[in-house]
């Protein structure tokens, strides 16, 4: 897998992807959940409405990538850079981002949280549920 690639909609569970260059990659609605994505280079890459369920991401980047509607329960999210990453509508409930680096509280607001998400120290937002816009 390299760079540009084009995996939307593949099935890549429990897969393993450690350290793979995935910048600008096409994974809308893949299905990623278990996969080991370990220090993956996923910047600029577009994973909206992707299944990454129980997987390990420790490490990997996410910079300016679409991650609108991802599903990220259970996910192994420490030390996962997420700058200029859009999480509109991701699914962060019970997620411990704890360990993330670069959230900002907007990004965090639209996103779906609920009271057991751990955010980082430098992120404690006024109300700990989603953000919507009516």
């Amino acid at each position: 897998m390299h760079k540009d690639a084009a995996f939307a909609g593949a099935d890549l569970r429990g897969a393993d992807l450690q350290g793979v260059n995935l910048q600008h990659a096409n994974l809308q609605e893949a299905q990623l959940q278990g996969a080991n994505l370990q220090g993956a280079r996923l910047q600029g890459a577009d994973l909206q409405g992707a299944n990454l369920e129980k997987a390990q991401l420790q490490g990997a980047s996410f910079q300016g990538a679409n991650l609108q509607e991802v599903n990220f329960e259970g996910a192994d999210l420490r030390e996962t850079f997420f700058w200029e990453a859009n999480l509109q509508g991701a699914q962060l409930q019970g997620v411990d981002l704890s360990g993330a680096i670069g959230l900002t509280l907007q990004q965090v607001e639209s996103a779906v949280i609920d009271e057991k998400t751990r955010l980082p120290d430098y992120l404690r937002p006024p109300g700990r549920g989603r953000s919507t816009a009516n």
